[in-house]
């Protein structure tokens, strides 16, 4: 699990667009007072379909499942 968390002091629910990619989510709010934006990357790959959003109080907590890269192994023969 991946989870980011923002102070978006003053900004509403209408004015934050989310956009993520498995490898970053961009936060933007532009309210008539204010303009923010921010990328973030994350530490390893996530599902960006597995988003789940909140905001109260100003904070921004979104959460993501990461994508579990199995190493495989092969084992090779001699000749």
């Amino acid at each position: 699990i991946v989870r980011i968390v923002a102070e978006l002091p003053g900004a509403d629910k209408k004015d934050i667009v989310l956009e993520a990619t498995r490898d970053a989510i961009s936060i933007s709010v532009e309210t008539p007072k204010k303009r923010y934006k921010k990328t973030v990357a994350f530490p390893c790959e996530v599902d960006p379909d597995s988003a789940k959003a909140e905001y109260n109080n100003g904070i921004l907590q979104v959460i993501f499942k990461s994508i579990d890269k199995k190493k495989t192994v092969k084992r090779i023969g001699l000749e």
